[in-house]
């Protein structure tokens, strides 16, 4: 019996051990509520609701006021702010975008993201 409660403590901490990885949080982790952005040319608006997870992972959401459109927006940030993703209308295909992006004083994204995917729009988050 006393061999079972000790295998028993023992077994998460056999699966803790096999969690590899440098324990590094990538700094932009979080939840970022809408922010707005602006395109400079054509001008645009929307705004921006993103989630990042501990590894850089990234999902959320942009709205474009102008064209009363939604996207969904996923990819990938480095700890440098170095961000390559998608970003997909609700109906129709994905273009690619790639930026940098940093964290103001107020722990906003910040910065400026181009679609590579043909349009060369720059979108500036602020």
């Amino acid at each position: 019996m006393r061999i079972k409660y000790i295998l028993a403590l023992l077994a998460p901490v056999a699966a803790l051990a096999g969690c590899g990885g440098s324990g590094i949080v990538n700094p932009f982790f979080g939840n970022y509520p809408p922010e707005p952005w602006t395109q400079i040319s054509p001008s645009d608006t929307g705004t921006i609701t993103l989630n990042v997870s501990a590894i850089g992972t990234v999902s959320g959401s942009l709205f474009d006021t102008g064209a009363s459109m939604s996207y969904s927006v996923s990819g990938l940030i480095d700890e440098n702010g170095n961000f390559t993703g998608t970003i997909t209308p609700t109906a129709g295909s994905a273009s690619a975008v790639s930026g940098t992006l940093t964290l103001n004083g107020s722990n906003q994204l910040v910065g400026t993201v181009v679609d590579t995917g043909g349009t060369l729009n720059t979108l500036l988050v602020n």
